[in-house]
This record gives structure tokens, sequence and C-alpha cells, in this order.
């Protein structure tokens, strides 16, 4: 009795891990479709568009507003738009700039 039971457990540890082994297999063919891109890239891609575009803007907004009533403010909008922008760029070309430093 006790032998019967090994035998069928066996039966079913096998049936259970050549279903494991079929699924790992397929998720492991699957998953280069999935690693298109670089990991952060959809959180880069949000923080350029909703968050360093538009402090850059407002940036600029404030070194226009700035230079009527306070010309000393004027170069730190200056310099806080041209940081913002050199961000958007980095941000936008992260793909490309990660290629070129793996080739």
């Amino acid at each position: 009795m006790h032998v019967a039971n090994t035998v069928a457990s066996n039966r079913q540890l096998l049936r259970f891990s050549s279903r494991f082994g079929a699924l790992l297999i397929a998720v492991g063919a699957a998953a280069p479709a999935f690693a298109q891109q670089m990991v952060g890239q959809s959180i880069l891609d949000f923080a350029g568009n909703y968050i360093i575009g538009p402090l850059g803007i407002f940036a600029v907004v404030v070194a226009l507003a700035g230079s009527i009533f306070r010309p000393d403010m004027v170069r730190s909008a200056i310099y806080a738009a041209i940081i913002c922008a050199v961000l958007f760029f980095v941000i936008k070309m992260a793909p490309q700039l990660v290629n070129a430093f793996k080739n």
C-alpha cells in the first residue's frame, strides 16, 4: 500500500515538473520580447514629460518675469532652465547613450 502511494505521488510529481518545465521554457522564450526597453525607461519618460519639461518651462517664465522686478533672479532661473534642458536631453537620449556605452 505504501509503495502504491509512492508511485502515484511520483507520477504526480513527474507530471507537475514536466508542466512546470514547459511553462518555464515558454516564459524564457517570451522574455526577450518584454526586455526591449531599458530598465526604468518608462519612469524616465514620465519624469521627462511631466516633471523636467514643465520645470524648464516654468524656469523660463520665472526668468522673464524676474527680469522685470529683480534682475539678479534672472541668472539663477536661466541656470535652472539650462539644467532642465540638459536633464531632458539625457532622459530622452538614454537608450541611445546606453547603447553607445555598451559598444
